[in-house]
């Protein structure tokens, strides 16, 4: 049976949830699954699995950065809780329950900005150059 990963509304935020799409319907993404999701062939290796700042809605001013673990899987950029993943193997990463979230970089491009910044300045505190 042929299975592809797709992708819905969250109906608790403003992002998107995996889902695994089957002859037979649809079901929800599992922490399993994540084994299985292929990476595209011919391509760089994709940047480590790792915990980073998520904007999210609520907190001061509407808006939080909670840390989450997030890892890049042919064009998706899943992320989860850190509780749910078991990086400690230095290796391969154990996942103990599903993502919270999936961001689709379908029709995505990325360009860095010059002299290799790594933040924008249009949300950069400072107004370092």
């Amino acid at each position: 049976m042929e299975e592809t990963i797709t992708y819905s509304q969250n109906s608790s935020s403003d992002g998107y949830v995996p889902k695994i799409k089957t002859s037979d319907g649809e079901r929800d993404f599992s922490a399993p699954d994540m084994s299985r999701v292929l990476d595209f062939t011919g391509t760089p290796d994709p940047p480590p699995d790792g915990p980073m700042l998520h904007c999210e809605s609520g907190g001061k001013k509407g808006m939080k950065f909670p840390v989450r673990h997030f890892c890049l899987r042919g064009s998706f950029f899943f992320y989860f809780e850190l509780g749910d993943v078991d990086d400690e193997s230095k290796g391969d990463v154990t996942y103990h329950g599903a993502p919270l979230g999936v961001i689709p970089l379908d029709h995505v491009s990325v360009e860095f900005p010059p002299g290799g910044r790594r933040v924008f300045r249009e949300h950069a505190h400072t107004d370092a150059r």
